[in-house]
């Protein structure tokens, strides 16, 4: 039985058991004093506050249970396409990892075709509609992620066309960008601005599923906390991208954010129309793909907020007088 323990690592057979090194910035190499690794084990790396970033080589093949798990001060992984399976709590109470980076070499063909199924973003950005579920490494983390109640952006894109714009908050710094084309960077003002010209023009018609808006409804009843947990937003920058001949390398990073759209409702009142809006939330449940949250402001027909508190609190009455129809 082949084994190593040096001051960095100790290994048996083709498995990292424990990672004992004092690294800031961790490279997890693949051949440890000339012998070729594929595993790191379960809880290898745990527990340590001084890592802030991880770069896994390419190589290894699976992480085990918690194999990069209660690291608080991580912020960066690099994961290689050679992974092949990653167990559900590998990075179980990482809290600070803000996203995980993906090393990927494909073709020309395949590249275009992760392209088209992609949109620009303010940042310059493009964001991938779904993770690419022909390339391994992404898929093992998809399917780890799952099991821990992340969604992905995919879903919401089958929701509805109406939807239209989707907002994703990475952290706390905003950005946006259409869902199904158009305008990139729009705000959340213009967007309420246009729901309300398009349900007073009969254009616009608000996503509807209904399994989601019993779920929100009843939960709302029960005074719960509605939980929209994180989601996942695969992206990568266009400008990064190395192209030579037919081999295409490029690095796809999944963010982990908060992703959420808005919905607009019209209220008459005493002859006039005012307007409501609701946060919907992605979910990682099939049977109730998105929650909605409403909001406690008001609109008229102008987008300017309604500040009359005597007429706030009719409209509120009324608002959930029409919910509970």
């Amino acid at each position: 039985m082949f084994s190593i323990d040096n001051d960095e690592y100790l290994v048996l057979e083709d498995t990292i058991l424990n990672y004992k090194g004092k690294a800031s910035e961790l490279v997890v190499p693949s051949v440890i004093d000339g012998h070729e690794v594929k595993c790191i084990g379960a809880g290898a790396i745990n527990d340590r506050t001084d890592i802030t970033s991880i770069e896994v080589s390419e190589g290894i093949e699976s992480i085990g249970k918690r194999g990069i798990g209660g690291i608080s001060s991580l912020r960066k992984l690099v994961l290689p396409q050679s992974l092949k399976s990653i167990d559900s709590y590998s990075f179980d109470g990482d809290s600070h990892l803000g996203s995980i980076m993906f090393r990927v070499e494909t073709t020309r063909s395949r590249y275009n075709s992760i392209l088209a199924a992609s949109y620009a973003d303010i940042d310059g950005h493009r964001i991938i509609d779904g993770i690419p579920s022909d390339i391994t490494s992404l898929s093992a983390f998809n399917v780890g992620l799952y099991k821990l109640g992340f969604g992905l952006i995919k879903p919401v894109a089958k929701i509805s066309r109406d939807a239209r714009r989707l907002y994703i908050v990475p952290e706390s710094k905003a950005f946006s960008f259409s869902l199904v084309g158009g305008e990139s960077g729009i705000s959340e003002e213009d967007d309420l601005m246009d729901k309300i010209r398009g349900l007073q023009a009969g254009t616009y018609v608000n996503p509807v599923d209904n399994q989601a808006e019993i779920i929100c409804d009843s939960a709302m009843r029960k005074g719960d906390d509605l939980k929209t947990g994180p989601v996942l937003v695969p992206v990568f920058y266009e400008s990064d991208v190395d192209i030579q001949s037919d081999t295409v390398r490029l690095m796809i990073e999944l963010r982990i954010c908060k992703a959420y759209w808005i919905t607009v409702n019209k209220l008459v009142c005493e002859g006039a129309s005012y307007f409501t809006k609701n946060y919907c939330y992605c979910t990682s449940d099939s049977n109730c793909p998105y929650i909605s949250i409403p909001s406690e402001n008001f609109y008229d027909e102008q987008g300017q907020q309604i500040r009359d508190m005597f007429l706030i609190t009719k409209l509120k009455r009324k608002n959930r007088f029409l919910n509970m129809i």
